[in-house]
């Protein structure tokens, strides 16, 4: 009886090659895809070849008896990728003939060799010069572990019949004699003539890398999990989302309602004559409270109708925001829009929709049975729905990604409708790069790109308007008006003028651009009596406040997360009561969220931020007009937390003005997002252009060039993260259940899953605190293996304020630039 190869336990190993073949090819086999034909054919030769490394004696050895080589003999990727390289540069001449087909070899090493772990440069894992007697350190020893699995491989051939019937003969010829010299010179001068390209050549090739990448791990980790395969893919009625809004908004309470259902219907009709398909990103450009949201889904869900009649394969709508809040706010709207419109939706909920972020309770239900925990994350992670709610972190850091956990979900962005909401909240010298990105992804996978602001930045060149006249709609509005004076005040200064707003209006919001100001303006508040400390409140609580008394609210990232939200809970049910209440916040207030303000106060910052905080104030125009007040702390270090340029270019835009209507904002801030790119060096975007072009994923070969590992969405100073135990139940969570099932736990399936069970509960009660600050006296380490940092309950005033959350030193306020 010969040797049963096995990839994974219990696996036959040429069935798992098999399965991931044919399943990296059905991920790229979509009509939407430019290059369908050559990269579907690409995906399953680079399938069938990743794990030829696996058929070793040394890697079956370490399989099933556990046994490690010196060397690193068991390892299996490197011979894997020089196979499917060979394999490919073998099979060229079969495949579609079209141009870039003949860097795939390449592209095929680069997917294989890292599919382990993340994509790296080819100068990372090539012998320089194509020459493998000039490669030294780790290239060098691995060269001579290849060898030696190509000895094994000789010595021992049972694996040759299997090879036979998955049709490898070129790969078999290649063993018998490796032409190991020939293949890399060849790999060498594929990477030098990449550079002799044009620009759209190699961002295709680079995107194509990408794809490969995604489709081959996605179906490797299916097939080594053993996935049941899922139902076929739900429908989802075009007309849906205008059929909820029919029901759920029979009669216009006021002008603005009956706007607001003029909006809708214009802009799906829009979506409706729009020509398939698209040549330009699709914008929704429209004042705060006017309805995006459910007009954004009116528009995805007939454009994907209309799609799926296009290409006959329907598009997955991915639906993006900058913040988790907001993400938990509009994944609410389309849960409860599918629960009222879909009568199976309870019995298949993340098959419909899944809610994505680094917080997400991970759960999957089909046919009304709940998917085991590892298989939830897999389908998860790989946006396995038809809507996935998720946050800028997940797109951008896959579409300009080099990461294996998220470029796996890439190849369900094929076809795809993604909704950008709040797009100007990402940093502005990435636009022009991440403009040219989704060039190649609307011409190569024909990705649907559709803008939501009220702010119009200029992040794409030209975008077609889905409101035909956005200036209209702004000028409809006549909700607040700025009043503006620059005079540098003091803290004090502005407390009081505060407390006289909270003596003549009901509600008041202050937003300020640092942590330190927002403490300090909160303490000088609560001191002038100006309303009641809230701490927490939980949902069907009574409220912590007599009618008529006023509420005194503190937020911003010092305080944990779980405070957060239940602040945010408590202020939207207390203002609903039409109940008094002044916020002191940072930045953390400012988009999306829905509260809704008599006044508003904010200290200089940019003036899209300035536009933000005035769609919090008389929101749903039922007040004559709601005033935004700018004003200039003393001492206020806005450039710390935004840059020079953006604090000096709103500055100087407002300097002059005194008062400004509604209807005026949004020409304002068209040219502050002028002036500011105009200003803004474009160095950074320019570089990360020129890695995405070179293939320069990650990796010390970049030298002082960027690689895509440089792009970070959220740069953050240095921190620590601490458990705040706000009680005796935490200390006991922390204790009984986290440390021994998570911490302490050896196994790593059952640590896993008991990680993502609690995850949720840790980090709710966590806090990034900046190294500065914690190492200066740091909280005590958390039980024998000392690697997590915790307050006790019982030590909890020294470190940590229940109502304004990690305590800072008064000299150190100043450096407490975290929102």
């Amino acid at each position: 009886m010969g040797i049963q190869y096995e990839s994974h336990p219990g696996k036959a190993l040429k069935g798992h090659l098999r399965e991931v073949a044919e399943g990296a090819r059905a991920r790229l086999d979509h009509p939407a895809l430019r290059h369908r034909e050559v990269l579907r054919k690409a995906a399953y030769l680079v399938g069938l070849a990743h794990d030829l490394g696996k058929y070793t004696p040394f890697f079956q050895a370490h399989l099933k008896e556990r046994k490690r080589f010196e060397g690193g003999l068991e390892r299996h990727a490197f011979l894997g990728a020089v196979c499917a390289a060979w394999l490919l540069s073998r099979q060229l001449n079969k495949l579609p003939d079209m141009s870039g087909k003949e860097f795939l070899p390449l592209l095929g090493y680069l997917a294989v060799h890292r599919h382990h772990g993340h994509l790296k440069a080819p100068e990372e894992i090539l012998p320089p010069l194509g020459a493998p007697d000039k490669a030294t350190g780790e290239l060098w020893h691995a060269l001579r572990v290849l060898e030696r699995q190509f000895d094994a491989l000789r010595n021992f051939s049972n694996w040759l019949c299997e090879w036979q019937e998955l049709n490898l003969e070129d790969v078999i010829a290649f063993v018998e004699e490796p032409e190991l010299p020939s293949l890399f010179e060849e790999l060498d001068r594929l990477l030098y003539q990449l550079n002799k390209l044009d620009e759209e050549e190699r961002a295709r090739l680079c995107l194509w890398g990408q794809l490969l990448f995604s489709a081959l791990i996605d179906a490797d980790k299916r097939s080594a999990a053993g996935l049941p395969p899922l139902p076929p893919r739900p429908n989802l009625p075009g007309d849906l989302v205008e059929r909820y809004v029919a029901y759920r908004y029979v009669q216009p309470r006021h002008e603005l309602d009956r706007e607001r259902a003029a909006f809708f219907h214009m802009v799906t009709e829009q979506a409706r004559r729009a020509s398939l398909p698209l040549n330009e990103p699709l914008a929704l450009t429209a004042p705060t409270g006017m309805g995006k949201t459910l007009a954004a889904l009116s528009t995805a869900f007939v454009l994907r109708e209309r799609l799926a009649e296009h290409y006959g394969v329907a598009p997955r709508i991915v639906y993006a925001l900058p913040f988790i809040n907001l993400i938990e706010q509009n994944y609410d709207v389309v849960h409860d829009l599918l629960a009222w419109g879909l009568p199976n939706f309870a019995a298949n909920e993340q098959l419909y929709l899944l809610k994505h972020h680094h917080l997400t309770d991970i759960a999957y239900l089909v046919e009304d049975e709940n998917r085991p925990v590892v298989e939830a994350l897999l389908l998860t992670e790989g946006w396995e729905s038809e809507i996935v709610v998720t946050t800028f972190v997940q797109v951008f850091h896959t579409l300009l990604g080099y990461q294996n956990r998220l470029l796996r979900k890439l190849h369900n962005l094929i076809g795809g409708i993604l909704i950008l909401d709040e797009l100007q909240n990402l940093k502005m010298e990435y636009w022009p790069a991440v403009s040219r990105v989704f060039d190649v992804l609307r011409e190569e996978i024909g990705l649907t790109v559709i803008q939501i602001t009220a702010t119009r930045p200029l992040v794409f060149p030209q975008v077609r308007e889905l409101y035909p006249d956005p200036p209209h709609l702004f000028g409809l509005m006549r909700r607040t008006m700025l009043d503006v004076n620059l005079t540098e005040r003091s803290i004090e200064d502005l407390a009081d003028e505060v407390g006289n707003l909270a003596e003549e209006h009901d509600t008041v919001l202050v937003v300020v651009n640092t942590v330190g100001d927002c403490i300090r303006l909160y303490q000088a508040l609560k001191a002038r009596g100006i309303g009641t400390p809230i701490l927490a409140w939980q949902e069907g609580e009574p409220f912590p406040l007599a009618p008529n008394e006023r509420a005194l609210v503190y937020l911003s990232t010092n305080i944990v997360p779980l405070h957060r939200a239940a602040r945010l809970a408590f202020l939207r049910e207390w203002l609903k009561e039409g109940e008094q209440a002044v916020l002191v916040a940072t930045q953390v207030v400012e988009a999306g969220v829905d509260l809704d303000f008599a006044v508003a106060v904010r200290d200089l910052g940019p003036l899209d931020a300035i536009v933000q905080v005035a769609g919090r104030c008389n929101r749903e125009g039922r007040r004559k007009q709601g005033l935004v007040l700018v004003r200039r702390l003393q001492g206020s270090c806005p450039s710390q937390v935004y840059g020079v340029v953006h604090i000096h270019t709103a500055r100087a835009l407002l300097e002059g003005i005194t008062r400004l209507e509604e209807p005026e904002f949004v020409g304002l801030v068209e040219r502050y997002f002028v002036e500011t790119r105009r200003r803004k060096s474009q160095e950074t975007s320019d570089r990360l252009w020129q890695a995405y072009l070179g293939l320069q994923y990650d990796g010390k070969s970049c030298g002082n060039a960027l690689c895509l590992s440089n792009f970070h969405l959220i740069e953050e100073m240095p921190s620590v993260p601490i458990f705040v135990a706000l009680c005796g139940e935490d200390e006991n969570w922390l204790r009984n259940f986290f440390t021994p099932r998570v911490l302490e736990e050896k196994d790593w399936k059952r640590r896993q899953e008991a990680y993502l069970r609690y995850r949720r509960y840790l980090h709710e009660r966590m806090l990034q605190v900046p190294e500065f600050r914690a190492e200066k006296n740091p909280p005590p380490l958390w039980g024998p293996s000392r690697t997590l940092r915790w307050v006790p309950s019982d030590q909890l005033n020294e470190y940590y304020d229940l109502e304004t959350g990690f305590r800072w030193a008064t000299e150190d306020l100043d450096r407490a630039w975290i929102v």
